[in-house]
C-alpha cells in the first residue's frame, strides 16, 4: 500500500493539493519587520496577546514541510544575521552546517497567526 502525506491531498473542490495552495501564500510581515510573540492558549486554541511576550525583528522567511510560510525572529535585522553568518563561514572545512549551527541564534517556526505586527521596517527607521 502506497504512502500518502496529507498535504499531497486536494480539498473538496480544488484542482491543487494544499501543499501547493500553501506554496501560493506569501509572508505577510516583511524581513525586519518589528513582531510580538503571541501565546498560546490551550483552552480556546486560539493565539492570545500576553503583556510578557517577546518583541522580535523578522529576520528569515521559510517554509514548512507542507509549504506554510514560516516566520525566524532574532534581535538582529535581516542583513546584521547575514553579516555575522560570514563570520562562521569556512571555520569546519567546508562543513556545510556550521554558521547555522554556531551562529547567531534565531527563533522560529512561527506561523502568521502566532504573531502580531507592531511596526514595518519604514515605520522602525523613522523613529
Amino acid at each position: 500500500m502506497p504512502i500518502i502525506n496529507v498535504t499531497d491531498l486536494k480539498p473538496e473542490g480544488s484542482d491543487k493539493t494544499y501543499r501547493q495552495l500553501n506554496m501560493e501564500k506569501t509572508w505577510k510581515y516583511p524581513l525586519n519587520s518589528l513582531v510580538k510573540v503571541l501565546k498560546y492558549a490551550y483552552e480556546s486554541d486560539t493565539f492570545v496577546d500576553d503583556p510578557h511576550g517577546l518583541v522580535l525583528r523578522v529576520t528569515k522567511h521559510d517554509r514548512d514541510c507542507d509549504g506554510t510560510p514560516l516566520y525566524y525572529l532574532s534581535h538582529l535585522t535581516a542583513e546584521k544575521y547575514k553579516e555575522a553568518l560570514d563570520v562562521f563561514k569556512g571555520w569546519y572545512d567546508g562543513q556545510t552546517f556550521d554558521a547555522e549551527v554556531l551562529g547567531p541564534r534565531l527563533d522560529g517556526g512561527y506561523p502568521e497567526v502566532s504573531l502580531r505586527l507592531i511596526a514595518l521596517p519604514h515605520e522602525i527607521e523613522k523613529g
